[in-house]
């Protein structure tokens, strides 16, 4: 239980605000599939999808330290490319994300009609 006592509370927390360009992808389907999969080759597919769709797409365009960022959580996948102020690679990291999200896809189709 928290005591309310009217001093004045600071937070513990430095949390910043950044740009970033998104796509999320909702993969119908596909918790049916992992949930049935007993020995979770559909997930490290995903996985290999995600990683080959990277390379093909022009991913390495980006520095160590600027990677696209990825997070798969049930059968949706966030990607995700920060952006800097007045940035002079935003149309090839929007180009890059686009390509990567129909290389996915395009991986995942193909898998589906094995």
């Amino acid at each position: 239980m928290v005591l309310r006592t009217g001093f004045a509370r600071f937070p513990s927390t430095n949390y910043k605000t950044s740009n970033h360009i998104i796509a999320y992808l909702d993969i119908l389907g596909a918790t049916n599939k992992i949930c049935n999969d007993n020995n979770f080759s559909f997930l490290n597919r995903l996985n290999m999808f995600m990683e080959d769709a990277i390379s093909e797409s022009g991913g390495g365009i980006f520095s160590k330290e600027e990677n696209m960022f990825i997070k798969i959580f049930s059968d949706n996948i966030l990607l995700a490319v920060g952006l800097k102020e007045n940035d002079e690679y935003r149309d090839k990291k929007i180009a890059v994300l686009f390509n990567t999200v129909i290389n996915i896809y395009n991986e995942i189709l193909r898998y589906v009609r094995l």
